[in-house]
C-alpha cells in the first residue's frame, strides 16, 4: 500500500434531473450514453438520459426492485443493476441483474437474475460490530464482478471490505478477498455509496457523501493498490452515483432533497492539492433550549449543519474566537451533522435532534 495523499476538487453541477430520478441511486456510461436507475421502492425502470440531464428514453425491467444501488457494465452491450441494497444487513434474496442493451424488445428489457450470497455472512443480521453486508457499489473486471460494503457498524469501525464474484458463477458465493480501513468517525461521512474503474490508468474509485476515494495502480488482485488518495468536495449531499465516460471524464450524481436531484462533474483544472486535518468537534445540543453549542474555536472558519439527507440548513462564518449557540426552532427531528472547516483543519461530528 502506498502513500495517503489528500486534496480537493471542484464539484461542478452541469445538470438537474427531472423527478422521475429524484432518487438516483446509479450511472454509468455505456455505448455513447448515460443510463440510471432509482432505488428501492420506485418504478423497475432503466433511464437513458444526456448530459442535460434530460431522460432520452425509459425501458422497463421485469423484475423487483428490491432495492437497487449500482450500475456497472463491461464497456461493450451487457449493463448490470445491483439489487444488493441491504440496510438492515438481514436479506437472503440479493442479486445482480444482466441486461444486453443489444437486445430490447420495444420499450422493455428483459434481465437474468444472477442471485448471491457473501461467504463470511452467517448472521442475518449479524451483530452491530459486523454490519458489513450493505452494499451500493461495485464495478466489473474481467468478468468478475468487484463488490465494495457500505459500512453500517456499531460501534463505527470505518472498514470497506472487498468481494469478489465472478460474472458466470457456478456457486453463487461473493468470497472476501481484501478490505481497507477508510478512517472516519462518522459512518454517514465514510461509507461508500457507489464505485467506477478506469482500466486503462487502473484507478479505483469509491464514492462518499463528501468525497471520492481513488486508489492508483489498483489491480484485480489487488484492488486497494498503489497510492489512495482522498478527493474533498467541500459539500455534503446523498451522493448516490459515480461513473467515467470514453474521455475519463468523472461524473457523479445525488438524490433530490431541497431542490431537484444532480448531475456533477470533477473540474480537474480546479484542483488544489493541500492536507486538510479531520478532527472532532466538541458540540452538545440540549433538549430543553433547543440550543446547539458548539466549543469555542480559536481559528476562524465556516460551521456548517447539514441533515443527513443532506439539506443545508444553517452556515456562517466566523472571524475571531467566539461562543457558537445555534437556536433550533422549527428544524425538523433528526440527526444533523456538524462541520467546522478552517484552513487547515475540518472539524466534525454529529447530533440528533430530538
Amino acid at each position: 500500500m502506498g502513500l495517503n495523499s489528500k486534496g480537493q476538487l471542484n464539484l461542478r453541477r452541469v445538470a438537474s434531473f427531472p423527478t422521475e430520478l429524484n432518487e438516483i441511486s446509479g450511472i454509468q456510461y455505456v455505448q455513447q450514453n448515460f443510463w440510471a436507475i432509482n432505488d428501492g421502492g420506485n418504478p423497475t425502470l432503466l433511464y437513458q438520459i444526456d448530459t442535460f440531464g434530460n431522460i432520452l428514453r425509459s425501458f422497463f425491467i421485469p423484475a423487483t426492485n428490491i432495492d437497487w444501488e449500482d450500475l456497472c457494465s463491461d464497456g461493450d452491450s451487457m449493463l448490470y443493476i445491483g439489487d444488493f441494497g441491504n440496510n438492515n444487513n438481514n436479506r437472503t434474496d440479493l442479486a445482480i441483474y444482466r441486461i444486453n442493451l443489444n437486445q430490447p424488445q420495444n420499450d422493455t428489457f428483459y434481465p437474468v437474475r444472477l442471485p448471491f450470497s457473501y461467504s463470511d455472512q452467517f448472521g442475518f443480521p449479524p451483530s452491530g460490530s459486523r454490519l458489513h453486508f450493505d452494499c451500493e457499489a461495485f464495478i466489473i473486471i474481467n468478468d468478475t464482478f468487484h463488490l465494495f460494503s457500505k459500512n453500517r457498524t456499531f460501534p463505527f469501525d470505518g472498514w470497506v471490505k472487498h468481494y469478489q464474484l465472478p460474472v458466470f458463477s457456478k456457486n453463487n458465493i461473493a468470497l472476501l478477498i481484501d478490505s481497507f480501513q477508510l478512517g472516519g468517525f462518522m459512518k454517514e461521512l465514510f461509507w461508500v455509496t457507489s464505485a467506477a474503474y478506469n482500466e486503462q490508468k487502473n484507478t479505483l474509485y469509491l464514492l462518499s457523501s463528501d468525497k471520492v476515494y481513488s486508489f492508483n495502480n489498483s489491480r484485480s488482485n489487488d484492488i486497494f493498490g498503489g497510492t489512495f488518495t482522498t478527493i474533498s468536495f467541500g459539500d455534503i449531499s446523498q451522493k448516490e452515483g459515480i461513473c467515467l465516460d470514453d474521455n475519463d471524464n468523472i461524473w457523479i450524481t445525488d438524490e433530490a432533497n431541497n431542490g431537484p436531484a444532480g448531475l456533477y462533474t470533477l473540474d480537474q483544472m480546479g484542483a488544489k492539492q493541500k492536507n486538510i486535518i479531520k478532527q472532532k468537534l466538541m458540540a452538545h445540543f440540549s433538549h430543553d433550549s433547543g440550543i446547539i453549542a458548539v466549543s469555542e474555536q480559536t481559528e476562524p472558519g465556516r460551521l456548517s449543519i447539514t441533515h443527513l439527507n443532506g439539506e443545508l440548513v444553517f452556515k456562517k462564518g466566523y472571524q475571531q474566537s467566539v461562543p457558537i449557540a445555534i437556536p433550533t426552532i422549527g428544524w425538523a427531528k433528526g440527526v444533523y451533522i456538524l462541520q467546522y472547516t478552517t484552513k487547515e483543519q475540518n472539524f466534525l461530528t454529529k447530533i440528533k435532534i430530538y
